[in-house]
């Protein structure tokens, strides 16, 4: 029996990602643009329980909106520590 594999598409990607939420991608993005400003970018690969976006003005930040079943713990992942993370360049 052959494996067949189907092609990624982001577009359906994150359409399955605001199927399973409340939340709306203009919302989203609309926030994303209030953190980090002017343009809001998918990323090329989204998540299955998350939406992705590269935002600012190069767009130089990474923001992500998440289900909220697998929510980061904010005592784990402050925004000071992912500022840090991201601007250091360390993963």
């Amino acid at each position: 029996m052959a494996t067949t594999y189907s092609e990624y598409s982001v577009d359906p990607a994150i359409e399955a990602f605001f199927r399973k939420t409340s939340a709306t991608r203009a919302a989203c993005d609309a926030r994303a643009r209030e953190l980090a400003g002017e343009n809001v970018v998918p990323v090329d690969a989204q998540g299955i329980c998350s939406y992705s976006v590269y935002a600012g003005s190069k767009p130089e930040y990474v923001v992500q909106f998440r289900l909220e079943s697998p929510a980061l713990k904010t005592e784990i992942a402050s925004q000071r520590t992912i500022r840090t993370t991201y601007t250091e360049g360390v993963l």
